[in-house]
């Protein structure tokens, strides 16, 4: 019979294998041509088929692998990592109730970008990141359990990818598998490969898998390894691993299941204690399935679950492991109640004592999990009240350790709600009097307790009690902070910003404690410490480095709530901009569902802080934000306007919806959120009228109480809108004068440049002396850092050149540390531009004294020298621009190699057609000013004439191999400056003027810059067609001509300028005095002829009218 079943199986062999040869022929030559694929070569594979792999492999999978997933899977719980997440298929197959977080690893982007689009609908706490299973980004004993479905086998080395699946495995933990591979038993094995069934080499090119492994071969292979139990499945080809440890846990888990089964034989007491044998002590439950013994003896463990309890004596472990057992908070209630009903009969000491301990730990518990969606109803339940009362009325009896817990607990339930505050109010203060008695025998880490609760409520802080025990504490602390553990420091840090002043010496204690134990404090409780220790300004840069450190290894263990409090930690203690970018904004973006309105608020301004505001970052968290509008309060919309303002175009209907919302907290806006409200509507140009008046409303009512910086960037947002009155402008400006003293210099130029901009009533309602003390103050300054910022200094210029005073101090002050402004700050065309521009128009003494430094200051001459070559000719600019620069050095009077050179490259340049009316008139107006390419320059004025008047001018003939072309639109509106400009360069090369061009001259308003420099111009332009006599002129214009040069000039008659060393020891004689004046040296009486004085910067004399303008004045 044997033989014929033999014969039977042997020849369907046979026959399978006849019928498909061609098929293992094709596969044969496959593998002979293509061997195996790479890593990368998979990978593509893998990219290639994300976007349709669910709906591709579930019909395949379905019967199979689905079944197995759900068979094993099931059995994970806790912190959970799954390698090789892939898309995600097996979140399906996870119990939520025993998932407490889950964090998934691929390699492949592809298929994170399809399992992130499944996180959203999970009912658990869940991430996905970027990760090779060769070298997980993960500390050792992260997760409780570690899964992998199909995983070793994508694995270049598989047993690698295994060891690190139990490096990060805690010591209780399990890893679970669901992998493929060849037949364990040998004959089925063979069967399988002789049919060509296993392996299939086309697996994993198709589908980027092996199925050759031996996976049990592979798990006796390691040798720190224990497997529990293997199922083999589907001929052999499937293994369910349903349980792997590491061997050395093995002893320890046995003993304790060993103590559970002596516990279970004790029959619990009515009130959930264990009972005790005479001598003995209670044996210890655990909390939950596979925690280890170690770990649930530690006070440490216990206080990340919800108790903490320091000095908590080894009769009372077992009530607080029950505690902790409890399923939800009515049997923690109904836990407690039972203990106030064993209280009033129990007569025992030792057993009052416990009783009193399970009621203050069963607070804590309820204090704890009262603190999210289940507030209301915890605090309603009339047995609270009962195990409260209990508390108050054996105040007396209580041991200390249950005098902190107690404490600890009712500050946490009154700082839940003004109603749970009134309700504990007594039992909290009885308790607090009764520390106060026994403070001596408290250790350090029960009277940190204390002290932590005793800050929680303001009202007990604040009584005669709280302050005397607030000082015992504090006094007690500070002398014994180095014997705190890192935990309780984690549990004082809070505290202590609510003491603020008071435990200045403590902080600093706490915090270097702190920071020589990071690793041991879980990363909430590090985050809300890191916090608290940052807002005192008591956060040293170890503590810091730890805890960005700390951060880094456990953001995968982080809640939404730390992840906001480790971002605040670090933007104030100035963490690294790595820490941001690669690690809070990606555990930011997962969570960006789960958070708050302020916490939304608060991460953006972190971020913003920490110079790390992406753009594309700050418009999500907006757009999350713009649907929390109804619920935002005025510290949020203040924070939304100054931090999102730079993307307010990404999310159009952000800022209309908080407008409005902002109009309703207008009157409740504080000072500080005044201020970030309209700094934010000033920095996005966001216009609400309505919004503006009621803003303006509120700071005419906060006038007196602002700081005064506060004021400054008042009147700077309101004066931009053109919604400062002069009531509010005279308050502000009175606050401004009450603490000038403490305003930084850029608070002053920024008020100073504020102020040039306004209108002349606007001004004169200023107090008298407003600007002299304002000058005075920034004069005291001189010698600060704001003078190495450029942007600072240019402001400054426009600033007093539109209010037209001219401060020669101050002027000096700039132009001494000028060239080192110039190589040390962020310099680009603009600012470059503004200051020569600045600088030249400047009045006559003024230019003077910036003369004296370029021709002085070899220093100064190189440093703007080296910043027109690095921003004007080493980068490609366009015409215009270049005309600008050359215009702006005209003014200045610069002159050297380099403008020559930059002045040769203009005439030459084949776009000159391109060039706007005013552009060429500024060309034309830098060559006569520099004396450069007179004859080029004489044609090149004429051009412009011909194409404004046509007939008016004559041919100019072309020079020889020369051709200007210019087709400017002469129909644009003619700017009255470029044809002074034009008129002036025209004079200055003894060239005739056109009539039309003079009566556009006379019919233009005259010129009113600050220094008489627009009526010179305008007086010689006149002067010159005088003296030559070109043609006849109309009555009227003849009239316009000696009108002209009747008008007196301000630069016409200046004091003598008095010599250098004169002049410094006016400088400090009037810096020591305290004089206010504008003018230090300026003496009205002694006058001289400008040609006594030094040269004037503005105009070349060049032309013999000029010297005869020179004559007559």
């Amino acid at each position: 019979m044997g033989v014929v079943q033999a014969t039977t199986l042997w020849a369907m062999a046979q026959s399978y294998h006849w019928f498909f040869a061609e098929e293992e022929a094709k596969q044969r030559s496959f593998l002979e041509r293509y061997g195996r694929p790479t890593q990368a070569q998979r990978m593509e594979a893998y990219t290639w088929m994300a976007p349709t792999y669910d709906s591709s492999v579930e019909t395949l999978e379905k019967g199979i692998a689905d079944h197995y997933r759900k068979h094993v899977f099931q059995d994970a719980s806790g912190d959970i990592l799954e390698v090789a997440v892939g898309t995600g298929r097996i979140f399906n197959f996870l119990r939520a109730s025993e998932v407490r977080s889950f964090m998934g690893v691929d390699l492949n982007e592809a298929m994170l970008a399809e399992a992130r689009k499944k996180l959203g609908d999970l009912p658990f706490e869940a991430k996905v990141i970027l990760g090779d299973g060769h070298a997980l980004p993960f500390p050792e004993k992260s997760f409780d359990t570690v899964i992998g479905s199909m995983c070793l086998c994508a694995m270049e080395d598989p047993g690698q990818a295994l060891a690190e699946m139990l490096r990060v495995c805690r010591p209780h933990g399990k890893v679970l598998l669901v992998e493929p591979g060849v037949a364990r038993f040998a004959p089925t094995r063979w069967a399988q490969r002789h049919l060509g069934l296993v392996p299939n080499p086309t697996h994993e090119w198709e589908y980027g898998y092996r199925d050759d492994n031996d996976v049990y071969a592979l798990l006796e292979s390691c040798q720190h390894l224990k497997v529990n139990r293997v199922q083999v499945r589907g001929m052999g080809n499937w293994y369910l691993v349903r349980e792997v440890q590491q061997k050395h846990v093995q002893a320890a888990r046995e003993a304790q299941a060993r103590r559970k089964q002596e516990i279970k034989k004790l029959k619990p007491l009515e009130d959930g204690s264990i009972p005790t044998k005479e001598g003995e002590q209670p044996e210890l439950p655990a909390a939950a399935e596979g925690e280890p013994l170690q770990e649930m003896d530690s006070s440490t463990s216990r206080s990340r679950l919800g108790i903490h309890a320091p000095g908590l004596p080894d009769s009372a472990i077992a009530l607080a492991e029950r505690l902790l057992s409890a399923k939800s908070p009515g049997e923690v209630l109904t836990l407690g109640t039972k203990a106030v009903e064993a209280l009033h009969t129990e007569v025992d000491q030792e057993q009052r004592s416990l009783r009193l301990g399970q009621i203050a730990l069963s607070l804590q518990l309820l204090a704890r999990q009262a603190d999210g969606p289940r507030k209301a109803v915890i605090l309603k339940d009339r047995r609270l009240a009962g195990m409260v009362e209990s508390l108050k009325e054996n105040a007396e009896e209580l041991e200390v350790w249950i005098l902190a817990a107690g404490s600890c607990a009712l500050g946490r339930l009154a700082s839940l709600s003004l109603g749970a505050a009134q309700a504990t109010g007594p039992a909290h203060e009885a308790l607090l009097a009764c520390s106060q008695k026994k403070l001596s025998t408290f250790e350090v880490a029960q009277a940190a307790l204390v002290l932590a609760s005793l800050a929680s409520v303001p009202e007990r802080l604040a009584s005669p009690v709280g302050r005397q025990l607030r000082e015992s504490l504090v006094s007690t602390l500070e002398l014994q902070s180095q014997e705190l553990s890192p935990d309780a420091c984690a549990h004082l840090a809070p505290a202590l910003v609510k003491l603020r002043d008071q435990s200045a010496e403590l902080a600093k204690g706490v915090a270097k404690r702190l920071g020589t134990g990071v690793s041991a404090v879980p990363p909430e409780l590090l985050a809300t410490a890191a916090k608290s220790l940052a807002a005192l300004r008591q956060a040293p840069l170890q503590l810091m480095e730890a805890t960005e450190q700390a951060m880094r290894r456990q953001i995968h263990l982080c809640t939404p709530r730390a992840v906001v409090y480790f971002a605040s930690a670090l933007s104030e203690g100035r963490g690294g901009v790595d820490a941001f970018k690669d690690f809070l904004m990606p555990a930011a973006r997962s969570f960006i569902l789960d958070f708050g309105c302020r916490d939304l608020c608060t991460l953006a301004e972190c971020f913003v802080k920490a110079s790390c505001s992406d753009p594309d970052f700050l418009a999500d968290v907006a757009e999350r934000l713009q649907r929390k509008v109804p619920e935002m309060g005025a510290h949020e919309v203040s924070v939304a306007f100054q931090v999102f303002a730079p993307v307010s175009y990404a999310v159009p209907q952000f800022f209309p919806a908080m407008a409005e919302k902002a109009k309703d907290l207008a009157d409740e806006l504080s000072p500080k959120q005044l201020t970030h409200t309209l700094q934010g509507l000033h920095s996005s140009r966001w216009a609400d009228e309505q919004l503006l008046k009621a803003l303006a409303a509120r700071a005419q009512q906060l006038s007196h109480v602002l700081f005064g910086t506060h004021a400054v960037s008042v009147i700077l947002a309101l004066a931009d809108a053109q919604h400062l009155d002069e009531r509010l402008l005279r308050s502000l400006s009175e606050t401004v004068l009450r603490s000038l003293d403490r305003l930084a210099a850029q608070d002053y130029i920024a008020l100073l440049s504020s102020i040039s901009q306004l209108s002349l009533e606007l001004r004169n309602a200023l107090p008298v002396s407003f600007l002299e003390e304002v000058l005075q103050a920034l004069r005291l300054r001189g010698y600060g850092p704001w003078r190495l910022e450029l942007e600072a200094v240019v402001n400054l210029l426009e600033a007093l050149h539109g209010l037209r005073l001219e401060d020669e101090v101050l002027l000096e002050v700039v132009l001494d540390r000028l060239p080192a402004a110039l190589q040390l700050s962020e310099i680009n065309l603009i600012l470059l531009v503004r200051l020569i521009e600045t600088l030249g128009e400047l009045p006559k003494r003024s230019r003077a004294q910036v003369a004296a430094h370029l021709h002085r200051r070899p220093k100064l001459q190189n440093a703007l020298r080296d910043c027109i070559t690095q921003h004007v000719i080493k980068k490609n600019l366009d015409l215009e621009a270049r005309v600008a620069v050359a215009k702006a050095l005209a003014r200045l009077g610069f002159q050297d190699t380099i403008t020559q050179e930059q002045l040769t490259r203009l005439t030459i340049s084949p776009d000159l057609s391109k060039l706007s009316l005013e552009a060429c008139c500024d060309l034309s107006f830098a060559l006569a000013s520099h004396t450069w390419a007179i004859e080029w320059n004489r044609r090149f004025a004429w051009k412009i004439l011909r194409r404004l008047y046509l007939d008016a001018a004559p041919n100019v003939p072309e020079a020889d191999g020369e051709e200007i072309l210019l087709s400017c639109d002469v129909t644009l509106p003619r700017h009255p400056g470029a044809l002074l400009r034009l008129a002036w360069a025209l004079s200055v090369l003894n060239e005739a003027l056109p009539m039309p061009l003079l009566k556009d001259l006379a019919e233009a308003p005259w010129p009113r810059d600050w220094g008489g420099y627009g009526l010179r111009q305008l007086q010689e332009v006149a002067l010159h067609h005088k003296l030559q006599a070109f043609g006849e002129e109309s009555r009227d214009l003849s009239e316009w001509i000696e009108l002209v040069l009747e008008v007196p000039r301000e630069d016409q008659y200046v004091p003598l300028q008095p010599r250098r060393a004169e002049r410094v020891r006016k400088q400090i004689s009037a810096a020591r005095c305290g004089v206010t004046g504008a003018m230090v040296d300026r003496d009205p009486v002694s006058t001289a002829h400008p040609s006594q004085g030094t040269a004037s910067l503005g105009l070349p004399s060049c032309a013999n009218c000029l010297q005869e303008a020179d004559a007559l004045h």
